[in-house]
């Protein structure tokens, strides 16, 4: 199990759990989108399916950020399912 943050609003947790048990006890509305994301899709602004990458929007210490990240092979489908 490698150690993972957990970004809420204003709130940061971490742990050793194994991303696959974090994914089982998170709501719907989080999707696995690569072996080391799990992304609530809420905060996917934009998905470029020919590059498989997403584009999260958020706001951290008030400004605006934006983080990109891809989407793994293997997640692709289930990612496009419930996005």
């Amino acid at each position: 199990a490698h150690p993972y943050f957990l970004y809420k609003k204003r709130q940061i947790s971490d742990s050793n759990k194994s991303m696959d048990s974090v994914e089982q006890n998170l709501p719907d509305e989080f999707v696995r989108c690569h072996r080391k994301y799990i992304v609530c899709v809420a905060y996917v602004t934009n998905y470029d399916k020919t590059n498989r990458m997403i584009t999260i929007s958020t706001v951290i210490n008030n400004k605006p950020q934006n983080f990109h990240i891809g989407i793994g092979k293997k997640y692709k489908d289930e990612f496009e399912e419930r996005y």
